[in-house]
């Protein structure tokens, strides 16, 4: 009769020695992947619980979507296919003005804690929102689509916690939240140039943006 195998020193085969933090461990040091998974997964695998992918960790970046808005904004302005109405170009104006506000330069919002980044990020979402309440047609498709880009900001956060109790939040890493925010600058330079041309004019001669944040 065979002898029993020694159960110290045999693993429980449904368990993987490589499996990673547990609960409560800081996952902020690390790129956005748990340490003992296929690196070949990339930044799409949430942290430490091995799900695959899920909504705070988009796989094209997140400034690559909002530069695809807008570039089919300036396509449908240039083919005089959205004349703005001067109502509309003034709150995009001032949609930019309050984007600057709490997302300023990248050598600034470096130096700042992920939380108050994170914070900021909020902010400017909270921002996107109010303008696209306040009108209609291309103005609220472009911020609805900018914002939709950015919505796995709403997944992220700053604090540690166990995954299964975190409502399928992650811990963004800095690259990721540098993206973000570079994401925004680039729409607060796009909603700063918008014209008002209801003469009909051509938006190529309208005056260029100011220096973006």
């Amino acid at each position: 009769m065979s002898t029993p195998a020694d159960p110290g020193t045999n693993p429980d085969p449904g368990t993987d020695p490589r499996s990673g933090p547990g609960p409560g461990t800081d996952l902020s040091a690390g790129p956005g992947t748990d340490p003992g998974t296929d690196p070949g997964a990339g930044p799409g695998t949430d942290p430490g619980i091995g799900r695959g992918p899920v909504l705070g960790r988009p796989r094209v970046s997140l400034r690559a979507q909002v530069a695809a808005a807008t570039e089919e904004a300036d396509r449908l302005v240039a083919d005089g296919l959205w004349d703005v109405a001067a109502e509309d170009a003034d709150l995009a104006h001032r949609a930019a003005g309050s984007l600057a506000t709490v997302i300023g330069p990248p050598d600034y919002q470096e130096m700042l804690p992920g939380l108050a980044r994170l914070e900021h990020l909020r902010e400017a979402l909270a921002v996107l929102a109010l303008a696209t309440a306040r009108t209609h047609g291309h103005l609220a498709w472009l911020l609805a689509a900018t914002s939709h880009a950015l919505t796995p900001v709403l997944q992220w956060r700053a604090l540690t916690a166990d995954p299964d109790h975190a409502f399928g939040t992650v811990l963004p890493t800095t690259g990721e939240l540098a993206d973000a925010e570079h994401a925004i600058r680039h729409l607060h330079t796009v909603l700063a140039r918008i014209p008002a041309h209801t003469d009909g004019t051509d938006a190529a001669g309208c005056d260029e943006p100011d220096t973006p944040p």
